[in-house]
């Protein structure tokens, strides 16, 4: 009898460990890795470059945009005033290069003629001379022939030093043009920073100053972020992190769409391991040792906003 109470104690047992090292363990393995998480956006600052008063903000917080849509347009009546000035400065330039041109058009109509009847008179010239030391030609005859080519010489060259200093004024007209110019460009440029347009598409999300308002170079106006994908950080145990791979897909639930499921990817996976962030509930899951993998989402119906908490479910298996 005792032996029969004994080999039941002991098959109860084995029962028992068998149980407890195989069965249990198989049930409790999940391959599976979840998590939990918060759906963050990429948020792209509007500043402005100058030192400026607003005069218009044409968004509020929670406005959808459009990429290149006009967000809001500074008080540059000043800088306005600069760009008439160098225009203005542009029609004097242009104005005195003209000037200078009809100028070197008259010397030069001017000098044509008259390097004619020098060439005219140094041939008399040459004549009258050649008959003069011949005894052929009276002294006064010689002596006016002279006196006519040093005349047409001087008024050549008095011509010539017309056309240089009016070719001079039409080089400097051009400089004074094209430095007038390029002030009227870079005016341009510093007029194309009084309005601040929206680098991309996405969502208002904080709205700092009002019209009147002077913001100053870096301020942030405006903040908007991304729709077309967001993401957010699951934090994975050591000990499931070996199951985690780039580009594994996983499918998120928000309580906002108890219906809907989206499904995003693992784009990246921190290298050191922390311990759980403050922000999860539990003592427990705090003092963990754990792995950030951030999952990114397309939100092209810009469902997902930043804040929402998410459930994440890896879709591959992750042995």
């Amino acid at each position: 009898m005792k032996k029969a109470i004994v080999l039941i104690v002991l098959l109860a047992a084995l029962s028992v460990y068998v149980y407890f090292t195989n069965i249990v363990p198989a049930r409790a393995y999940d391959p599976t890795v979840r998590g939990s998480g918060t759906i963050e956006a990429t948020d792209v600052v509007i500043a402005p470059k100058l030192a400026a008063r607003i005069r218009e903000i044409k968004v509020d917080e929670g406005d959808v945009v459009t990429a290149g849509q006009t967000l809001a347009v500074l008080d540059c009546a000043e800088i306005e005033a600069r760009r008439a000035q160098a225009e203005a400065q542009v029609a004097q330039a242009r104005a005195a290069q003209a000037q200078a041109q009809a100028a070197l058009k008259q010397a030069r109509a001017q000098k044509e003629p008259l390097i004619a009847q020098r060439d005219q008179a140094r041939r008399d010239f040459e004549r009258a001379k050649r008959l003069f030391d011949s005894a052929s030609l009276p002294q006064n005859q010689y002596e006016k022939a002279e006196a006519v080519l040093t005349t047409l010489n001087q008024q050549v060259a008095a011509a010539s030093q017309a056309a240089g200093v009016a070719e001079q004024a039409v080089g400097v007209a051009g400089s004074q043009i094209d430095l007038a110019e390029s002030a009227v460009r870079v005016i341009d440029a510093t007029l194309v920073e009084c309005t601040l347009r929206a680098p991309i598409a996405g969502r208002v999300s904080l709205r700092s100053y009002e019209p009147g308002e002077l913001a100053l170079p870096g301020a942030a106006l405006l903040k908007i972020q991304t729709l077309d994908e967001v993401h957010t950080w699951v934090y994975v145990p050591n000990e499931e992190i070996g199951r985690v791979r780039l580009g594994q897909k996983v499918k998120l639930a928000a309580d906002t769409y108890p219906d809907q499921e989206f499904v995003g990817g693992v784009a990246r996976i921190r290298e050191e391991a922390e311990f759980t962030p403050k922000s999860i509930q539990t003592k427990e899951d705090r003092t963990r040792l754990v792995y950030g993998v951030k999952i990114a989402v397309p939100n092209p119906d810009g469902k997902l906003m930043a804040g929402m908490p998410v459930e994440a479910e890896w879709m591959e298996e992750t042995k």
